[in-house]
């Protein structure tokens, strides 16, 4: 049996965290700021299904999302910095529809963590757009974008700025590797 300092070594270890995206497009810069973020289990483990919630509050400038809105929730998923999962999409098939300005709306998506996911270090990257903006692609590469300025973009209706951005986060946890003798899901 192991003692109680390494199992709250190990939880410590292998807990959930999050944070906004390295760009700043979590709390605040959007049309929605993040406002807290569960996942559930917090220490997650193969064969396991992992609920991510977050709570945001959409500010008094926001535009309404409506039921059939365009607007749009991206998960990407990287396992040791290499992307291993990637999908996108309605935001009101994760939240309940119309989202009013100036009011509070829970987001939750759920995963399968697959029996034979390696253990190591995932990190999920959660992005909404807002739905006026969702449609519109960003004109040409990084490079040509830099060079135009993000102001010259936006009066040519062009997204991809950070108006267009409803909130952006990312979720980091370890998955344990299976107790020994035992796949997932096994009992101590």
């Amino acid at each position: 049996a192991a003692s109680p300092a390494a199992a709250a070594l190990a939880a410590a270890v292998s807990s959930a965290s999050w944070a906004e995206c390295p760009d700043g497009g979590g709390r605040g810069s959007g049309a929605a700021r993040v406002v807290s973020v569960a996942v559930e289990p917090e220490s997650p483990d193969r064969g396991d299904t992992l609920a991510v919630t977050l709570r945001m509050h959409l500010a008094e400038h926001a535009r309404q999302v409506d039921v059939d809105s365009s607007a749009d929730l991206a998960a990407t998923v990287r396992y040791s910095g290499y992307l291993v999962y990637w999908a996108k999409g309605l935001l009101c098939s994760s939240t309940h529809c119309p989202l009013l300005p100036g009011t509070d709306a829970t987001v939750m998506v759920a995963w399968s963590l697959p029996g034979l996911a390696p253990p190591g270090p995932y990190e999920i990257q959660l992005e909404a757009n807002d739905p006026g903006q969702a449609s519109h692609e960003p004109m040409g590469t990084p490079a040509i974008q830099r060079r135009l300025g993000r102001r010259l973009l936006q009066r040519a209706g062009a997204g991809g700025g950070a108006e267009a951005r409803l909130f952006c986060i990312v979720v980091s946890f370890t998955l344990a590797s299976a107790a020994p003798g035992g796949g997932a899901g096994s009992q101590a």
